[in-house]
């Protein structure tokens, strides 16, 4: 069955080639010309946090958008490659640990855009990642709802927890990864429960910021 499922897949992109998502020609999901074009991010609110892309950029925010609730994501790929370079150069090395999504979120939606972020990056990296390991404790408001800066810095207090598999944490590297930050509250809050529980080194990687 995957063989036939396969081959029809192959059939259709070859009868159908991709549009690129912002410039709709034929070429790939996102063409090279139009990846090169998105406004790259010059600083985020921590230095442990790395962002490749500044969610200002109209184009980015449309594809996130997308990503996130229009099950488009298979635009994570292109987006996830350019990450991936960038971890490279600032010589990233531990293990990928995606930012959990609530359960009712994740059941809705169909999926954690960070965690299959984080695959796509080990894949591409080689570097290993782990999911289980950090829960959402509570269904926090989305932060594009929250008009001030203090708001979205406390809407994630004790918002996580750690499952058993904690241990693995242990005098390890950490990257935390997820597809955007704003203030950074989300990932500091993740970031202190695993150093809490041992982690030798926390940073975090997103797509924007």
């Amino acid at each position: 069955m995957w063989m036939i499922r396969k081959t029809l897949q192959s059939l259709s992109s070859i009868l159908f080639p991709p549009l690129c998502y912002i410039c709709k020609k034929r070429d790939a999901l996102l063409c090279r010309s139009c990846i090169s074009s998105l406004a790259r991010s010059i600083d985020t609110e921590s230095l442990y946090i790395y962002s490749s892309f500044s969610y200002r950029d109209p184009h980015i925010k449309k594809i996130l958008h997308a990503i996130k609730y229009f099950h488009k994501k298979d635009l994570l790929n292109p987006l996830a490659l350019v990450l991936a370079e960038d971890m490279k150069k600032q010589g990233y090395s531990g293990l990928l640990i995606p930012v959990p999504m609530s359960p009712v979120r994740k059941y809705i939606r169909g999926y954690n855009q960070a965690e299959e972020l984080t695959k796509i990056l080990s894949r591409i990296t080689g570097l290993p990642y782990a999911t289980g390991i950090l829960k959402r404790s509570l269904i926090t408001k989305r932060q594009v709802t929250m008009s001030t800066k203090k708001e979205r810095l406390q809407n994630p207090k004790r918002t996580f927890h750690l499952t058993s598999k904690k241990d693995i944490l242990k005098n390890k590297n950490i990257i935390l990864v997820d597809d955007i930050t704003t203030t950074g509250a989300t990932l500091s809050e993740a970031r202190s429960m695993l150093l809490g529980a041992g982690a030798k080194n926390v940073q975090a990687v997103t797509l924007a910021h």
